[in-house]
């Protein structure tokens, strides 16, 4: 029932993610941008080979084994089109708030989980309806950032929900933040060009205020 579409990275670190993956016991397509290449092309790689109904794309991130399966119980139970695990994000949308905190989806019957509303879900860890990603793939123009912005913006157009679990977290490191491997350094410098690069794509598709397009309420 779910695929994980897993995007290797090429630095010692990532063991712990294959180590996490296997213990899922999902089907796993492999994908690879050589550590520092195009991230659209190479997840919507991993589309075309995936089989099943849903698919959990992966970077580098740790998680407990049963995080897939709890986050498609949360896609199924409020009829989303895609929903991210809560982590230590740069957006508070896909942070947990303190206890009782925030707007959450509340259906009238089915499990517990608290789950809220977001404009956008960001592609560290989403689990997805394959459907939606077969009728929208990710922008292969937008290397490293944006198209998940994109997406969404295209899936909410067409009726889709997104949103955040707030009761299912992995862990997730700011590679920016610590940049020590040769091939960290080399993504993070060709992430600075292409910054620019899609900076002005939006502009020139959205205008201005592409941002506020994009984001929303963010």
């Amino acid at each position: 029932m779910i695929t994980i579409v897993a995007l290797q990275y090429h630095e010692p670190y990532y063991e712990a993610t294959r180590q996490c993956i296997a213990a899922t016991q999902l089907p796993v397509v492999w994908v690879d941008r050589q550590g520092w290449g195009n991230f659209s092309k190479a997840m919507n790689e991993g589309v075309r080979q995936a089989t099943t109904r849903y698919i959990w794309f992966t970077t580098d991130i740790t998680f407990e084994p049963d995080t897939p399966y709890r986050l498609l119980e949360a896609l199924q139970s409020f009829s989303l089109a895609a929903v991210h695990p809560h982590h230590n994000s740069d957006h508070i949308s896909h942070r947990r708030p303190p206890e009782g905190g925030g707007v959450v989806y509340t259906p009238d019957n089915g499990p517990s989980q608290l789950v809220r509303p977001v404009p956008f879900i960001e592609w560290t860890a989403p689990l997805v309806n394959a459907e939606w990603m077969h009728q929208f793939p990710l922008d292969e123009n937008h290397w490293y950032w944006y198209m998940d912005l994109l997406w969404s913006h295209a899936v909410r157009a067409h009726g889709g929900r997104l949103g955040v679990d707030l009761l299912t977290g992995v862990d997730h490191v700011y590679r920016r933040n610590k940049v020590e491997h040769q091939i960290t350094r080399k993504r993070y410098r060709h992430r600075q060009v292409r910054d620019r690069i899609e900076k002005r794509l939006l502009e020139e598709r959205f205008g201005p205020d592409w941002r506020k397009i994009l984001w929303c309420v963010e």
